[in-house]
């Protein structure tokens, strides 16, 4: 009887170590409620989480599942930020969703601080989840956790980095609940670690004794998901939650770890939402959550609720008049930079020829091309009042402001033949290059040339004074004005000008006189009024027959005689 008892209580040993312990671990999620990318390409969503999680405890008999800390929406690291009232609540929703999913423990990061010390300590006292923090203690956490998973006992223990950090004070806590787990005879030890990566491996050697699994949360150079450290396993969870990762332990009959395994689950657009979850947080906290969940533009009404919805938005007609045949004319910039604030903008474009386009032209007094009309209805949208500023109201419509539609062809410029105007500043790339270009093209084409300098409102030192110079030069010496332009441009920080102005013949002293005369200072003004007046603030802009302007980067010499051919069949006049 006595031998039947003491095989008894072996075979009963064996079974209590002779198996399995699954860790399913996220973290640094930010409260990410909705898959992110495009669709075929789309990570993430607590929906399709909860798919995989609800599959996994079916499937493994021991588990635990576990967010690690970085749950709280409004931090630095948290790209769908979108103001404090809504970070909160997505948050709140967050929270809602992990309990409804029965994650045993929630870790504390950092960045859960984000909202506000007061709301963090409000969402843990609202909210039936385990929260654990051991060294830095809030009200409603707990210093450390004890799962009895079957016959495992695990302990789970939180370290949470903030910036009043003492490692030595830490030290001495962490050993403090060491010591009282093993008292409390644990087996397994997980600590969820919001330190620097260093650090953690520190934790690793110093403890390899007592801590079994650290999952960290802590933002370092290392983004390895799963290494060894002196028999401590290291693992780092997906950000944003785009994947579930997990390990699963083998013990031998004394308790030992004879294998782990890790394993990732991507949470692809193939794994399907959990329609449960998906009932309990808003189908949409922005624009942009509509847009990915609809594949097209859409608002998001009664945003941050469980009567959120998605309305796709409706066209916007814009009417826009332009010379067509214009090979150079870009309205296709504005067009760009309008979207970013709607997105279905309904461009109708009209050459300046067309009779109803003259009549436009005419009743709204248009000066410059491209033009866009906008209908008064605008002042309705829900976006106008970001984008007011951008237009000018005239009679019935709305214009876009001419620097914001950008200039093109003057329409009541006077016509002068034969003329090019290059504006530019010193700095600007393949300058010189360009220069030389123009010139040899406004020679060959019998095109006088007009060189205009460009400085800043706030300009540095030198370049101010290589333009003073330049206007004196150009002045006194107007046969050798480009020769010093081009040696000067081949190294335009270079302080060998001196030099230079001897090596061509000019006096250095007639130069600095004329500087200091007046006609520098009204040459200037007068250059900021024309720039003003073509609404010029950047180079490098080419203006040719007083009529036609055009902003150039890298042309080639074809582009340019093109150019010319373009302006020389404008008409003018009462019909252009």
């Amino acid at each position: 009887m006595k031998k039947l008892f003491l095989f008894f209580i072996f075979l009963s040993s064996f079974f209590i170590f002779a198996q399995e312990l699954t860790i399913v671990y996220t973290g640094n999620t930010f409260a990410s409620l909705y898959p992110y990318g495009e669709h075929l390409t789309s990570q993430g969503g607590i929906t399709r989480r909860a798919t995989i999680l609800k599959e996994l405890k079916k499937k493994e008999k021991n588990i635990i599942v576990i967010e690690a800390g970085g749950f709280s929406a409004g931090s630095f690291f948290d790209e769908f930020s979108l103001n404090e009232d809504l970070d909160k609540k997505r948050t709140v929703f967050y929270l809602k969703a992990l309990r409804k999913l029965d994650y045993d423990v929630v870790g504390l990061a950092e960045t859960d601080f984000a909202l506000g010390e007061e709301f963090l300590k409000k969402i843990i006292r609202k909210s039936s989840l385990d929260f654990v923090s051991t060294n830095l203690r809030l009200r409603g956490t707990h210093p450390f956790l004890i799962k009895k998973v079957d016959k495992i006992k695990v302990g789970i223990l939180c370290l949470v980095y903030t910036s009043s950090f003492d490692w030595e004070e830490t030290e001495k806590i962490l050993k403090k609940y060491l010591h009282l787990l093993e008292r409390k005879k644990v087996n397994f030890v997980i600590l969820l670690s919001n330190l620097r990566d260093d650090l953690n491996a520190q934790i690793a050697k110093q403890f390899s004794k007592k801590i079994n699994l650290i999952i960290s949360t802590g933002f370092g150079i290392s983004q390895i998901p799963f290494k060894k450290t002196d028999e401590v396993i290291i693992v780092k969870p997906t950000y944003q939650g785009k994947s579930i990762r997990m390990i699963k332990f083998k013990f031998d009959e004394k308790g030992g770890i004879i294998d782990s395994k890790f394993k990732e689950i991507k949470l692809s657009h193939e794994v399907v939402e959990d329609k449960e979850i998906k009932k309990i947080i808003p189908i949409c906290f922005s624009d942009e959550d509509c847009h990915l969940l609809l594949k097209k533009p859409a608002k998001c009404k009664n945003k941050a609720t469980l009567k959120a919805f998605c309305e796709e938005e409706k066209s916007f007609k814009v009417e826009v008049i332009t010379d067509k045949k214009c090979p150079f004319c870009t309205p296709q910039i504005t067009e760009k930079f309008l979207k970013k604030f709607y997105s279905k903008w309904n461009f109708s474009y009209r050459d300046y020829k067309e009779k109803e386009a003259k009549e436009l032209i005419k009743k709204y007094k248009i000066k410059t091309l491209p033009a866009f009309i906008f209908s008064s209805d605008i002042e309705k949208e829900e976006f106008f009042p970001r984008i007011s500023t951008l237009f000018e109201k005239r009679k019935d419509k709305y214009l876009l402001k001419e620097k914001i539609s950008g200039i093109n062809i003057f329409l009541e410029r006077k016509f002068i033949k034969a003329k090019i105007d290059l504006f530019f500043h010193l700095t600007d790339k393949n300058l010189l290059s360009l220069l030389k270009m123009i010139k040899k093209l406004s020679q060959e084409k019998g095109y006088s040339l007009h060189l205009h300098f460009i400085l800043k409102d706030k300009e540095e030192e030198f370049i101010q004074e290589e333009v003073e110079r330049l206007i004196a030069i150009k002045f006194l010496y107007p046969d050798r004005f480009f020769s010093y332009l081009s040696k000067r441009l081949e190294n335009i920080n270079s302080s060998w000008w001196i030099d230079l102005i001897e090596e061509e013949g000019m006096s250095l002293d007639k130069i600095k006189k004329f500087i200091e005369s007046k006609k520098v200072k009204d040459y200037l003004e007068e250059e900021k009024k024309l720039r003003t007046e073509l609404k010029i603030n950047r180079g490098i802009a080419i203006l040719v027959n007083n009529c036609a302007l055009f902003q150039l980067i890298n042309p080639s010499y074809s582009d340019l005689e093109k150019l010319l051919r373009y302006v020389k069949e404008l008409e003018r006049g009462k019909d252009g």
